[in-house]
């Protein structure tokens, strides 16, 4: 079916009453114990360390969830420690950013770590643990953004960036399969950039006759 758009900002928002919930493939932190370093993906044009590729082109109403995967792929005895924290919206995003709704939560969504603005830091100001991930494990945070319905034209076609950091702290495991951290070899800090659009003036809602 072709798309089309004829209707004006402010009266396709009078008519869009319905706030729909997609879910995106996930974004992924990966620790490379060989390189000692973080990969992030998929990575943007924009920003090589941008976690969510669902987050774009978001238009009022819409929700969108989706789901950072934290792993350690290491095929050795290594086990890591992972702590998150944001330093909120790059300097130029925070009005933009402020009109999101931002919520990150743990373990299937019992554990929250962050509801608030996109723009802030909030209860992600201080370095939070997420846990330990042994030898080929993960852990997995769920991602929720959303944009008012209310929110208008003011904000067409704007990016915003926000800043979130990753630290790991990677110990040796013994042979023996004890589990028993024996050694530190390494405490490392990753930043992820991460580019959140709302471009409500190219690609719009669309409504049957």
């Amino acid at each position: 079916m072709k798309l089309t758009f004829k209707k004006a900002l402010f009266i396709l928002l009078t008519l869009l009453t319905i706030t729909t919930t997609a879910v995106f493939a996930a974004g992924e932190v990966i620790y490379d114990g060989d390189a000692k370093d973080f990969i992030f993906l998929p990575g943007d044009p924009q920003s090589a360390s941008d976690l969510f590729d669902g987050f774009k082109n978001m238009m009022p109403g819409d929700k969108r969830v989706q789901q950072i995967i934290i792993k350690n792929p290491a095929d050795k005895n290594v086990n890591i420690d992972v702590y998150i924290k944001s330093t909120g919206a790059m300097a130029g995003s925070e009005e933009f950013l402020n009109q999101f709704k931002l919520k990150v939560t743990a373990s299937g969504g019992t554990i929250e770590l962050f509801e608030a603005p996109a723009d802030q830091s909030a209860q992600l100001t201080d370095w939070v643990y997420l846990g330990r991930i042994n030898s080929g494990g993960e852990v997995t945070l769920d991602v929720e953004l959303e944009l008012p319905i209310e929110v208008g034209n003011d904000f067409k076609c704007g990016t915003g960036f926000l800043q979130w950091h990753f630290k790991v702290e990677a110990y040796d495991v013994p042979p023996t399969g004890d589990n028993i951290n024996i050694k530190l070899i390494l405490s490392l800090m990753g930043f992820s950039l991460i580019a959140i659009a709302g471009v409500v003036c190219l690609k719009k809602k669309y409504l049957k006759n």
